[in-house]
């Protein structure tokens, strides 16, 4: 008998001829996390742990990858609809969990993945964006993710920048030395730190009403996928001593501060080895 995790798969067709495994594992990463991934010529399976993460894919359907629009369908999934309506999930805090543990991708909200997914140069439409926001409001933000995120705010009105500045610079030597990577774990991307640094940032209550709030548009998810770019560019290029110190902190885009040198670029779709597999898709 088959593990669960193979009835939760997508099927990818319309792909362009440049996309490689590595650029399909990174792109639907961002979903959630990935069983495997079989591609034929410009089809290609994949095959998610859990439901969530394959109905999140299902919403990606229209979207654009290496310069090819795509289309993603199941016959294992049903993608959210309005004709199978759940019971919003209860907004009440659970108990947090342990310090510095990430919420994992299914978990976020599903307006909040989009946002990731612009943010590191995919391109959607905003007939896409809007139908992530719709499933927010049918479904709610999971309890899971708000028992995450909440404790995180709390902290942040309490805590001092130094302090955040502190543990991203600890975790990326963790980072550096492990040589995590990126390619196929998107769910390292937007982690505690950005969230406590975005928080933290003259922003921070449009930053948390985005999070918390299902009432959102399609410019809110535009906004928020240039705080985490330009998160990303700051990141990248440290703020020189002569520049205006009363400017917020750099807000790291993960555990470490900055994606790993061996991450594929999604925008242009470059492998681990950084050479081109496909056309800029941004």
């Amino acid at each position: 008998m088959s593990a669960p995790a193979a009835n939760h798969s997508v099927t990818v067709s319309g792909l362009a001829s440049t996309t490689t495994q590595a650029t399909l594992e990174h792109f639907f990463s961002f979903c959630g996390k990935i069983a495997s991934v079989a591609q034929e010529g410009t089809t290609a399976k994949v095959s998610f742990i859990k439901e969530s993460a394959a109905k999140t894919a299902l919403m990606l359907n229209g979207g654009t990858l290496d310069g090819s629009t795509i289309s993603v369908t199941s016959e294992d999934v049903e993608a959210p609809a309005l004709a199978n309506v759940k019971p919003v999930e209860s907004t009440a805090q659970t108990p947090s969990e342990k310090e510095g543990h990430d919420v994992e991708q299914e978990d976020k909200p599903r307006s909040a993945v989009l946002a990731e997914y612009l943010a590191h140069g995919y391109t959607f439409s905003d007939d896409i964006i809007e139908k992530s926001i719709a499933a927010d409001k049918q479904y709610g933000i999971s309890s899971r993710f708000l028992s995450f995120f909440n404790p995180l705010a709390t902290k942040v009105s309490t805590a001092a920048q130094p302090h955040v500045e502190r543990a991203s610079e600890k975790l990326a030597q963790v980072d550096e030395k492990q040589g995590l990577s990126l390619k196929a774990n998107a769910a390292a991307i937007i982690g505690a730190k950005y969230y406590q640094a975005a928080l933290s940032s003259t922003v921070g209550s449009k930053v948390h009403a985005f999070y918390t709030n299902t009432s959102k548009q399609v410019l809110d998810v535009h906004e928020e996928a240039l705080r985490i770019k330009e998160s990303k560019k700051a990141a990248a290029s440290p703020t020189p001593a002569s520049a205006d110190t009363t400017a917020p902190a750099p807000i790291p885009t993960d555990a470490a501060g900055a994606e790993s040198a061996n991450a594929p670029i999604p925008s242009t779709g470059l492998a681990a080895d950084g050479k081109p597999t496909g056309t800029t898709t941004a």
